[in-house]
């Protein structure tokens, strides 16, 4: 189960903390491991460890969001670069 959160008004350690939305649990991604990165780029290093293809502060996939070479991982946020306008 997941419960949605929003960022909230408290702030923890200089930061906004997050809450709970006022929202029900959802049933979970049927995915065996989600990866959330925070920060401002990824550290290749564990990428390349687990055969995923870094590219430069991004992991490389193709056209869309489908890691090359590999059945069923995908990129998404600061993992993908911006999108061109």
């Amino acid at each position: 189960m997941v419960q949605p959160q929003v960022i909230g008004h408290e702030v923890r350690g200089g930061r906004p903390a997050p809450r709970d939305a006022d929202q029900p649990q959802e049933v979970g991604s049927p995915a065996d491991i989600i990866i959330v990165a925070i920060g401002q780029g990824i550290g290749p290093t564990d990428f390349e460890q687990s055969g995923i293809k870094p590219g430069g502060r991004y992991i490389l996939a193709d056209d869309g969001t489908h890691l090359p070479d590999m059945e069923g991982p995908s990129r998404a946020g600061t993992a993908s670069p911006a999108p061109p306008r």
